[in-house]
């Protein structure tokens, strides 16, 4: 199941941080969190992709962490006017062995998502429960 909270909210089939223009410094995660469920089969290094929109350097990124694990990284997804594919992959991050919950924060203004996928550990990790697509591609939202 997926869980949103925060700043974040929906706007047609896709999911938008409107604002304050930047969540990072002291207020790096006051913006707001999605929270996706993940099960694998053993400790595995994943890297995911987003379908998104970043329209310029002021709108192109997210923090990323497996729930209680580590520290938040910053995700530079690259930028893009229309829906893509991010050119770049998230940072890597240790998923355990067993159910896990996967944290996509918002951190900068007007950055747009509608698509998760998992593009490296896929074998060993899938996401579960509403709204998955695939196993290793996740729907965010749908009207």
């Amino acid at each position: 199941n997926v869980q949103m909270s925060g700043q974040l909210t929906t706007q047609g089939d896709y999911i938008l941080q409107p604002g304050p223009d930047v969540c990072y410094g002291a207020d790096q995660f006051t913006c707001g969190v999605l929270e996706f469920n993940l099960k694998c089969s053993k400790e595995t290094k994943l890297k995911f992709k987003a379908e998104m929109i970043g329209p310029d350097g002021a709108s192109d990124s997210m923090w990323v962490q497996i729930k209680g694990t580590g520290s938040r990284l910053a995700w530079h997804t690259g930028q893009t006017s229309d829906w893509g594919w991010s050119s770049a992959d998230s940072p890597e991050v240790t998923a355990p062995a067993g159910n896990s919950v996967m944290q996509f924060y918002g951190r900068e203004k007007n950055f747009k998502v509608r698509h998760f996928k998992i593009v490296h550990g896929e074998a060993d990790c899938k996401f579960f429960g509403p709204p998955a697509k695939t196993p290793t591609r996740l729907v965010v939202y749908k009207k």
